[in-house]
């Protein structure tokens, strides 16, 4: 019985030691895979800064473009208000010239 009993104790002496070996063998992946998610996370995190910022300063210029856009647009509508000359105006300026040109001394106005 007694040597039934160490036996069965060295079983178990070498089933912990590969447990433990085991054990130490998933600590080491586990180790290995966390350390690798927080590199890839850190990672990710820097790439989604940068996008950020991307997007930021392409907002701000795109702001800035509208911004000059409209300046330009208004600029562009007061020019052409200053110098359209309405359609009733040409008219009476073409039949002036033409009784001119005819001889008449007499302008409409």
């Amino acid at each position: 019985m007694y040597l039934f009993c160490l036996l069965f104790l060295q079983e178990l002496e070498q089933e912990k030691y590969h447990l433990r070996r085991r054990l130490e063998s998933a600590q080491e992946e586990y180790d290995l895979k966390t350390h690798e998610l927080q590199s890839d996370l850190q990672s990710l995190q820097a790439r989604l800064d940068e996008e950020q910022s991307s997007s930021r300063r392409q907002e701000k210029e795109r702001g800035m473009l509208v911004q000059t856009l409209t300046e330009q647009n208004g600029r562009l509508a007061s020019q052409l208000r200053e110098r359209y000359v309405p359609h009733s105006m040409v008219k009476v300026f073409l039949v002036n010239m033409f009784l001119v040109s005819c001889g008449q001394k007499t302008f409409i106005f």
